[in-house]
């Protein structure tokens, strides 16, 4: 088994030597402590700061490029908790450090992983937690989206066989302008498969059927438009708790699974990059590309032929252009509230708003009160 240098002069070039570590995060804190202090020179503890964080995770990555430590994100994370622990509360900026530094920890090592694709024969038509998962799969839409969706989310337009869905707050829409989709009735369409033959949709394909049996269940059940239609209750799954479900249909899933597979459904549709775009909501067509994969390549000379012929499914570019306009025109600051109605920010995945105050003294809301200047302050800057 490896052991450290004893000679401090080189601790920069053998720190990653040290001895594996067992799976507890205490184990993992004091690694990350070590590193630093040996980094550093120096013999007390290193305190927590945008610095240290920022000199742990070059230390991770520098490791990682030698073959080592692959989980290096939760090394980074347990040395944090072990702060937290003792009552230490990250800043904002800490925070986004972190979020930062796992997210560069985790890319580029090895093959990139893909969520596995849902499987519609395995999701029967009727079953309820099947309906739900397949409503993700129709709206692109992340775990957490489709975990803290209640039924006045849905609207079931009957005569012009249409859903439509109203997501309140999303992890790329902090300020909770939210956002409307509307999908039709698709019973006896056809997709394309890899080997380039079509398939007729499966019954439980349909967005408006299994929306409009999401709706039914709310009736005979008596629930109220406040509940989660996933739990059939006033408390949401957690994320947790949700994926466990999911897996439970089909085991290879992951929380994302759902929002890969409705982008790569939709290019088999027929859909143009642009008008997933739209669905899945996606920044940039480069960040939608990886969602494609061989889906993209497959669909590349299918595309420009329907072009050639008029032949486009999906909506239209006035469809699309009108509901981004209208999202910008309904833009809320979403949040929650604590004493005196006073909303405050939190961004997604985030224990404290930006003006310092714990997530734990709030409760979620979606009416507008008393904006909190400090919050809004602090967002405005980091949104130059």
């Amino acid at each position: 088994m490896a052991t450290a240098c004893k000679d401090e002069r080189c601790a920069e070039d053998c720190w990653w030597d040290l001895a594996p570590l067992s799976r507890t995060d205490g184990a993992k804190a004091d690694k990350v402590d070590r590193w630093l202090r040996m980094r550093l020179k120096v013999k007390q503890r290193v305190p927590l700061s945008q610095e240290t964080l920022a000199l742990a995770a070059r230390l991770l990555r520098a490791a990682q490029a030698r073959g080592y430590y692959k989980t290096a994100p939760s090394y980074l994370q347990a040395w944090c908790n072990g702060f937290q622990a003792n009552g230490r509360v990250l800043t904002w900026a800490e925070g986004r450090v972190l979020k930062r530094a796992k997210h560069m920890l985790s890319k580029r090592i090895g093959p990139k992983k893909r969520a596995p694709l849902l499987e519609p024969a395995r999701f029967r038509e009727g079953y309820r937690l099947a309906d739900m998962f397949m409503l993700g799969r129709h709206f692109a839409l992340r775990m957490g989206e489709l975990r803290e969706l209640t039924y006045d989310n849905l609207t079931v337009h009957t005569e012009s066989k249409i859903v439509g869905l109203r997501i309140r707050m999303s992890k790329t829409d902090v300020k909770g302008e939210g956002c409307h989709r509307r999908l039709s009735c698709e019973c006896g369409f056809d997709a394309w498969q890899a080997d380039g033959t079509k398939r007729r949709l499966l019954a439980q394909e349909c967005a408006f059927h299994g929306a409009a049996r999401i709706m039914k269940r709310k009736d005979i059940l008596a629930l109220d438009g406040n509940s989660f239609p996933l739990a059939e209750g006033n408390t949401a799954l957690s994320y947790k708790e949700a994926v466990a479900e999911l897996k439970h249909i089909q085991g290879d899933l992951t929380g994302h699974s759902l929002r890969r597979s409705g982008a790569q459904h939709r290019v088999h549709m027929g859909w143009h990059p642009w008008q997933v775009q739209w669905l899945t909501r996606h920044r940039s067509a480069e960040s939608l590309r990886d969602y494609l994969d061989d889906a993209w390549t497959a669909r590349m000379i299918a595309w420009t032929a329907q072009a050639a012929a008029g032949d486009i499914r999906g909506p239209t570019k006035e469809e699309v252009i009108s509901s981004t306009e209208e999202e910008k025109r309904v833009s809320v600051w979403f949040g929650v509230t604590g004493a005196g109605r006073r909303m405050h920010q939190i961004p997604s995945g985030a224990n404290r708003s930006l003006c310092g105050l714990p997530v734990e003294r709030f409760s979620r809301v979606d009416n507008v009160g008393n904006l909190c200047l400090e919050c809004k302050r602090v967002f405005l800057k980091h949104a130059e």
